[in-house]
């Protein structure tokens, strides 16, 4: 562990306001600037930055392919993976308008 990671988990408020008194984030953005933001949904890809919004063609595997719906999610260093699959199913006998929702 070096000397400035032992000093970021000792005292983490110390080691933000360090940054916030030069004005920068941790990272090195500026206290306003954004991550950048990419989302992958089936065969479109899209980019979000300040600048610009893009939506274009990709060939990137981001999705998953055996859901009926899904979408990979990166926001700087994070990334969200999301699935969704359908199938019609017969409603309960007490509840015949309700659908229901398993999750995994």
């Amino acid at each position: 562990m070096t000397d400035v990671s032992a000093y970021q988990r000792l005292h983490p408020r110390a080691y933000l306001q360090k940054f916030l008194e030069e004005n920068i984030r941790p990272d090195g953005r500026n206290l306003d600037e954004v991550r950048s933001l990419q989302i992958t949904t089936g065969k479109r890809f899209l980019s979000l930055s300040p600048q610009c919004l893009l939506s274009t063609p990709s060939s990137r595997i981001g999705s998953i392919s055996t859901a009926d719906g899904s979408a990979l999610v990166k926001l700087g260093a994070t990334t969200v993976v999301c699935g969704v699959k359908a199938e019609i199913a017969e409603p309960e006998l007490d509840a015949p308008m309700a659908g229901f929702i398993g999750v995994k």
